[in-house]
């Protein structure tokens, strides 16, 4: 006898708009973040920032260099990197 499958639930954006605490969608699969970063990594990912952000100034190029943004990559995927550069 055979196990019935097991159902995994797909949400989309709209629903993950409705979530409480900090969480990404990953092709309707939640994925609950770990708290926010700290020491070593926030350092890293600030100096990404910067380095970006002269670059951008030096390129003379009209974009933005956004921390930890939500990013609807689908309408079931939903992520939120250390750093976007946004034109």
């Amino acid at each position: 006898m055979s196990a019935a499958p097991k159902y995994i639930p797909h949400y989309t954006v709209n629903d993950y708009l409705g979530w409480d605490g900090d969480w990404e969608l990953w092709s309707g699969i939640p994925i609950a973040m770990s708290p926010s970063p700290f020491g070593r990594h926030q350092a890293v990912a600030s100096r990404v920032a910067y380095e970006l952000r002269k670059a951008i100034i030096e390129s003379d190029c009209q974009a933005e260099v956004l921390p930890e943004i939500d990013w609807i990559v689908s309408d079931d995927t939903v992520v939120r990197p250390d750093v976007v550069v946004w034109q």
